[in-house]
């Protein structure tokens, strides 16, 4: 449905600072929550990093694009999801310092996470009832959005950032155009091209689709927080969000308060959510490598025996990659096992495009023992087994 009317009531929230969190406990000591608790006591930031640079449409001049990047301070970790972070303020007014924004780049970086806080193409002050400009200022602001996740690729071996493991999110108009950016083809050209913009995962808080119509099947879950009492994007929008991702068979998460606009009195709660839907969609399920551009595709399924097997502790030794290939594109799932047929993981889990794939198995939590790895894809099972030693 065309909302011509939801998209200027975009505001930022203006006063909304998340709670600080307590001091964390060191990383060595608490490896096992990455991703889930605080787990690093600081952060370093890198700031008015370039990445991009495009004509505004309001003003008639070429803007250079800038972004903040956030990440643990300390880390040795040498693949790192990342999250693209977007201020709100109606497509007219903020900047990658948003306190809210700062808020949450800094507390999923102490996660463990890269985190990247971006300012982006702003219009002029607008009439809500101007189409024209409306949609103008949504497509800037996505298009740059899209720039700063081809940025992260372009130069993830720099800052250590998986590839295949970059979300984005945002408040109020940064929802709004977090959600665009997932799910909109149209890439503009702020920068950075030859790189992909898909993102595994997209946060909403307050945001909604110009069309829901624009999201399909295959594409990234969602999580969105919204107020039962929101006047500025209103309640409607996020009913008719999650609709569309039920009837596309989409996975999604709606999260709602008796609350307006502003839903600073649930941060705490949103910061959860997010965390244990990010764990879930994005750091369980997913490759850690996919096919490049101009690979041949293979012929058939295949489950390769993972390497190094056996995997010694002793020797230090951490990781051992299972890889798999798929011949057609379709849904995948690849789980680990112990030797009584007891689940312990999920390694990946969604579709995939006809390929090759990696996962990189971290061991350190695993006690000596068989294990079994077990890919499924349509009617198809594979099955292999591996040795942890001590």
């Amino acid at each position: 449905m065309k909302r011509t009317w939801l998209l200027l009531l975009f505001i930022g929230l203006p006063g909304w600072t998340p709670r600080a969190v307590a001091g964390s406990d060191s990383p060595a000591s608490v490896l096992g929550d990455r991703y889930k608790k605080e787990i690093f006591s600081s952060v370093k930031v890198n700031r008015d990093l370039l990445y991009g640079q495009a004509v505004n449409q309001a003003t008639g001049k070429n803007e250079k694009l800038r972004l903040d990047l956030y990440e643990p301070k300390g880390d040795t970790e040498p693949k790192r999801p990342a999250i693209v972070l977007i201020h709100g303020g109606g497509f007219t007014k903020g900047d990658k310092e948003s306190q809210v924004i700062v808020q949450l780049a800094k507390r999923f970086a102490k996660r463990g996470y890269v985190t990247v806080s971006i300012d982006y193409r702003l219009s002029k002050e607008f009439s809500h009832s101007d189409t024209t400009k409306v949609y103008q200022a949504v497509t800037q602001a996505y298009q740059d959005a899209k720039a700063a996740i081809r940025w992260l690729r372009k130069y993830a071996q720099d800052y250590r950032i998986d590839s295949h493991r970059i979300a984005v999110g945002g408040v109020s108009a940064g929802a709004i155009t977090a959600l665009h950016a997932a799910y909109e083809e149209d890439e503009g050209n702020s920068g950075n091209s030859g790189y992909s913009s898909e993102v595994a995962v997209a946060i909403s808080v307050a945001g909604a689709l110009v069309y829901d119509s624009i999201m399909e099947a295959g594409e990234a879950p969602f999580i969105a927080f919204h107020g039962y009492l929101d006047f500025i994007v209103p309640y409607q929008q996020a009913l008719e969000l999650s609709q569309r991702a039920k009837a596309i068979g989409l996975k999604y998460a709606l999260y709602s308060y008796m609350a307006g606009h502003d839903l600073s009195p649930y941060i705490e709660d949103i910061v959860q959510r997010t965390t244990d839907f990010l764990y879930q969609y994005m750091i369980q399920s997913g490759p850690t490598s996919v096919q490049q551009p101009g690979a041949p595709v293979p012929m058939t399924l295949r489950l390769h025996q993972n390497y190094p097997n056996p995997i010694r502790l002793s020797a230090g030794s951490r990781i051992t990659q299972i890889a798999y290939e798929l011949s057609s594109p379709g849904d995948v799932t690849l789980k680990l096992y112990n030797v009584l047929g007891q689940e312990i993981a999920t390694l990946a889990q969604g579709w995939h495009e006809a390929g090759r794939f990696r996962y990189n198995l971290d061991i350190r939590r695993l006690p000596p023992g068989l294990y079994i790895y077990q890919l499924r894809s349509g009617n198809q099972v594979l099955s292999r087994k591996f040795i942890i030693s001590r």
